[in-house]
């Protein structure tokens, strides 16, 4: 009979989940571990800024291709949104760098990745 999704041979036993597994490291290795995560999403979020403003300074100096009549232009629009986005990231990451939480925006932007310093202790 082949096993079931979840065992794994005739034992029955399945593999412990990511959740389980982190729990088990000292506390020691996840706290550097979270510290390295805060870092590395800091330092993509100045590489984020960087990349909205060279975009935008390419905008400013780029031929216009939109007709005369145009009531609305969305790629300033688009820059501002991204540039909001990008700030805010920035800010929660530092909240997040000094033990408290800003906001949200850097979790959605990480596939929701949770840090053990926003758990309850």
């Amino acid at each position: 009979m082949a096993p079931r999704p979840g065992e794994h041979g005739e034992r029955g036993w399945s593999r412990p989940s990511t959740r389980q597994r982190a729990e088990a490291l000292p506390k020691r290795v996840r706290r550097t571990i979270v510290a390295r995560q805060i870092e590395s999403e800091r330092l993509i979020g100045w590489i984020q800024l960087a990349v909205v403003i060279g975009f935008a300074a390419l905008y400013a100096v780029a031929p216009k291709s939109a007709p005369q009549g145009t009531v609305i232009d969305p790629v300033p629009i688009a820059l501002a949104a991204y540039l909001l986005f990008t700030l805010l990231r920035l800010a929660d990451r530092a909240g997040a760098a000094r033990g408290r939480r800003v906001g949200k925006p850097a979790q959605a932007a990480s596939g929701g990745v949770r840090s053990s310093t926003s758990k309850a202790s």
